[in-house]
């Protein structure tokens, strides 16, 4: 009733875990589809200890090669011919997930008939453990229905670990490849064509926080070119559907490519702040230039509505607006490394 796609990559560490939690589920209506590109460490022996053991549960499909994108080897399971449940979910070889993580993702999903079924998590810190933050865990929908989408759609996580998927629904899309943010231009795109989404505030998954020092400046900054021209393209897709409210897209592009890249830039100094955000304000200005008299960042909507955060968000465009958004990710920086919190858009 439910397949398990897990994607691998040098998890020596964790694998075994993520591989009998699953096993050990309070659902056993499901099976689990491990994709591995092309680990170094001793992930695939693992898996292999594993698809022995429990062949009528695991199967597995390695990469001949690295691909370095979660996008390849989704799609590889996608195309695989291995699928068979009612329902798919995306997992990484290294999370944690509660014993009724499917039992309680299955039962909602049914009972509303939803396409997609979303579940509260944990982001932590994979070094010193410390939980960063909890998340979707104050939904105050039981279901969503695609007549009352709203702005409420630019705001829910776009991970896949959390979120049980409708198969027929999902089947013939395909995870484009731009590494580090696939999984929001999947969201926003498929979000044209959900009929119903589900939630359940339960906390089922515990996300692990890498803070990595090495970065590849020129990679980065091409892969984010990358999902600005994406979105340009998803636009033109919203505009002729006609499925969804634009200004929905438009909040999701500013709240990713107008707040969370900039921060990422200004924080890992991969270029000239005042150059990126200017180049970012044009992008605005050429392709989503109802930014600037965008409904949803009207103040009394954004802070009754959202609180704090879209309080936050009416800021920061009228920080836009006169050249001073900078000051804003100092502030934000000064407040993420004062707290030592891990704060999220």
């Amino acid at each position: 009733m439910i397949t398990v796609i897990v994607t691998t990559y040098n998890t020596e560490k964790y694998i075994a875990r993520c591989l009998d939690s699953l096993i050990n589920q309070t659902f056993q209506d499901f099976d689990i589809i491990v994709v591995d590109d092309c680990s170094k460490d001793n992930t695939q022996k693992i898996i292999l200890e594993y698809a022995d053991k429990f062949s009528e549960k695991i199967k597995y499909v390695f990469m001949p090669q690295n691909t370095g994108a979660p996008a390849n080897t989704r799609n590889k399971a996608l195309e695989s011919g291995l699928i068979t449940g009612k329902y798919i979910i995306f997992l990484d070889g290294d999370d944690d997930i509660e014993n009724n993580f499917l039992e309680k993702l299955f039962i909602t999903a049914e009972n509303n008939n939803a396409d997609i079924t979303f579940c509260g998590y944990e982001r932590f810190d994979a070094e010193t453990l410390k939980v960063y933050c909890k998340e979707m865990t104050n939904n105050k929908y039981q279901y969503l229905e695609k007549k009352d989408f709203n702005d409420d759609l630019a705001f829910f996580n776009t991970a896949f670990w959390n979120k049980l998927i409708r198969y027929d629904f999902i089947k013939d899309f395909r995870f484009k490849n731009v590494c580090g943010v696939d999984d929001p231009l999947f969201m926003i795109d498929i979000y044209q064509y959900t009929k119903k989404l589900a939630f359940t505030n339960d906390i089922l998954i515990r996300y692990r926080v890498y803070n990595s020092s090495t970065i590849n400046v020129h990679l980065v900054l091409d892969e984010m070119k990358k999902f600005r021209d994406e979105l340009v393209n998803i636009k033109q897709d919203y505009l002729k559907n006609n499925l969804i409210d634009i200004d929905i897209l438009t909040l999701f592009v500013f709240i990713h490519i107008g707040i969370s890249m900039p921060f990422r830039v200004y924080r890992n100094k991969l270029c000239n702040i005042n150059e990126y955000i200017k180049l970012t304000k044009e992008y605005f200005d050429n392709n989503f230039s109802n930014w600037k008299k965008l409904k949803y960042l009207n103040l009394f909507h954004a802070f009754s509505k959202h609180g704090i955060k879209g309080l936050g968000l009416w800021g920061c465009r009228l920080l836009y607006k006169i050249g001073m958004f900078k000051l804003f990710l100092m502030f934000y920086l000064f407040l993420i490394n004062k707290l030592n919190i891990d704060i999220k858009w």
